[in-house]
């Protein structure tokens, strides 16, 4: 592999969900020049008692962020600034009222998305958190009893099927259930890893992603299972002197528990793969003129 594909940004699970935009800092809008006459006329259409509903407003962000914000230096700054430029427009411009009322309802969309996300880390983060553990200590536990019984279980699927001695298609079912399983732990692991980066990296947490936790285990099952099949049927050789069907009918590999890991792990490379070989299969228009 190359060092490309080696770097943690190819390697790491790639988070699911798209970072949401944040919002513009703008600059102060400059002072219009008007009439002595049409500035007064305008002031006095301004109710004092928004202004003053704002500036509490200012004061209680200013007050609240420090605290509240104090470990995201980039979050806090922005907000501040958004206040700074609130605050100077109320100052020097109150007839521009509505600009500063925009740029403090910014400010509260930046603080109110940390506080949410921090409130929702807490209550959600630890249940999905054990909800991981749980499915990934079912799936350990069953990988190894599949190896510690191996000879038993294949014994057992022999006498389901009516043979007094395990066959190809008993041991291709042990090898399924191998990658299936380490499919589902690669799932699980690539699970915790978001979890952590959205909760304690970018502390951008959102209860609407609970569901993905909940489904990624049963996707790694599903992308380990079809990991198997690609290989079983010679798409991707184990070794280059030994056929991969022939390799999994002796007994459990554990290269293809690896490849089933990692493309639980990292769904991308299932998907890349496949989309691979739909291109032997099919290829486009273009190539089939040529």
């Amino acid at each position: 592999m190359t060092a490309a594909e080696l770097a943690p940004e190819t390697v790491r699970p790639q988070s699911p969900f798209a970072p949401r935009p944040e919002p513009v800092i703008e600059e102060p809008t400059p002072p219009r020049e008007r009439p002595p006459e049409v500035e007064q006329r305008v002031l006095t259409r301004i109710e004092k008692k928004r202004i003053d509903e704002l500036h509490a407003q200012i004061d209680e962000l200013y007050r609240d962020i420090p605290i509240n914000l104090s470990n995201r230096p980039d979050i806090s700054s922005q907000a501040l600034s958004l206040l700074r430029q609130a605050r100077t427009i109320l100052l020097e411009q109150p007839q521009d009222f509505v600009e500063a009322e925009y740029k403090v309802r910014q400010a509260y969309l930046l603080y109110n998305r940390i506080e949410n996300a921090e409130k929702w880390g807490e209550h959600y983060g630890w249940r999905v958190f054990l909800y991981e553990l749980i499915v990934l200590v079912l799936f350990v536990f069953s990988f190894l009893g599949l190896l510690a019984y191996s000879t038993e279980f294949s014994a057992f699927l022999a006498r389901l099927v009516g043979s007094s001695e395990p066959n190809q298609g008993v041991f291709t079912a042990v090898g399924f259930w191998a990658t299936f399983v380490w499919g589902g732990i690669g799932g699980v692991v690539g699970a915790l890893y978001i979890l952590w980066m959205h909760v304690s990296e970018r502390q951008d947490f959102e209860r609407q992603h609970v569901m993905w936790y909940i489904v990624q285990p049963i996707m790694g099952l599903i992308l380990g299972g079809v990991t198997f099949l690609i290989i079983y049927t010679g798409l991707l050789s184990l070794q280059a002197t030994q056929p991969a069907a022939t390799a999994l009918a002796r007994e459990v590999q554990l290269f293809p528990c690896l490849i089933a890991f990692i493309a639980g792990f990292r769904p991308q490379f299932v998907f890349s793969l496949l989309t691979k070989i739909i291109k032997i299969i099919n290829p486009p228009e273009e190539e089939r003129s040529t």
